[in-house]
């Protein structure tokens, strides 16, 4: 998303008989902006644990990020970019803005954001924003969703997590005692194709 990194080599004929062997890649560095941020790409979105599956908790990673936990249990994730309002973040998914009722999250009214199997990776800017960016003081998320192919998939997905695989508490004096229940099924699933082959998908 949004880079621009430039790697400078310098290069030297070399005899007919010389062999170049290169054992690792050079690490991109971004000379062209000062902005600061990261970005998370499918591969963490999908592997990394989140509880409730919202992967904008994955803001959290980023330095400078800190969660408002002010806010009720249950709401999207409300989190301060470098000391600002948790109303001062902005987010576009596909370039068109996504904000809440409030405009603190991309969630929407029932407080769920869209699924991760439908976000290929997102980049969150916390300073120095490039003159493309704008409408807030604080962060930038900028969002990119997955898109779909020329044949059909889908997904299909229960996260369990319950008392019965949860360990008792060592300093526990009365073994005979149980944890408390606790049951929680995620079930969900997604699904993508054409539309019209070779030009529109979803």
């Amino acid at each position: 998303i949004s880079q621009e990194a430039v790697v400078n080599m310098n290069l030297e004929v070399g005899a007919a008989t010389q062999t170049v062997s290169v054992s690792a890649e050079a690490p991109l560095v971004d000379t062209t902006s000062g902005s600061l941020g990261g970005i998370v790409d499918e591969q963490k979105v999908a592997n990394l644990p989140l509880n409730g599956r919202n992967y904008i908790d994955l803001v959290l990673l980023q330095p400078g990020v800190n969660l408002d936990a002010n806010r009720p249990q249950g709401e999207a994730t409300w989190y301060s970019a470098n000391g600002a309002s948790v109303r001062s973040n902005y987010y576009t998914l596909d370039g068109t803005p996504t904000r809440n009722l409030y405009g603190t999250n991309p969630a929407s009214m029932t407080a769920t954001a869209l699924g991760v199997d439908g976000v290929r990776e997102f980049r969150v800017i916390t300073s120095s924003l490039s003159a493309e960016y704008g409408m807030a003081m604080g962060s930038q998320m900028v969002i990119v969703s997955k898109g779909g192919t020329n044949s059909f998939h889908g997904t299909l997905f229960e996260y369990l997590r319950n008392s019965v695989l949860d360990a008792r508490n060592t300093f526990d004096a009365d073994p005979t005692r149980r944890l408390p229940e606790f049951i929680r099924n995620q079930f969900g699933g997604s699904i993508g194709g054409p539309i019209r082959k070779n030009k529109t998908f979803f």
